[in-house]
């Protein structure tokens, strides 16, 4: 898994390229360790076709770090946004 930081004022982006499964959900968190001086968070999922438990673990993690800031999953594949439904965690996010 790779990940690409774009930053631009207060908003965050963030272009992850490859799985995020429980071993790489340890460096996918390591991503979102300073969010302080973010109000928006736009996590590109574009070039991700699987996410474990570990990763949703991550992002019901930071999005209670961010509480009432803006996370957005942008370009969701047809099967991570099935993974999203089914565990009812895209009720928690804005997709795109």
């Amino acid at each position: 898994m790779k990940v690409e930081r774009i930053s631009e004022g207060k908003t965050l982006t963030l272009i992850v390229d490859g799985r995020i499964d429980t071993i790489e959900s340890q460096e996918f968190a390591k991503e979102f360790d300073n969010l302080d001086s973010i109000d928006e968070l736009i996590i590109d999922l574009a070039k991700v076709d699987y996410v474990s438990s570990a990763a949703l673990r991550v992002l019901l993690s930071v999005r209670n770090k961010m509480k009432d800031k803006t996370i957005k999953l942008r370009n969701v594949s047809d099967l991570v946004r099935e993974i999203l439904e089914l565990t009812r965690f895209i009720d928690l996010f804005v997709i795109e």
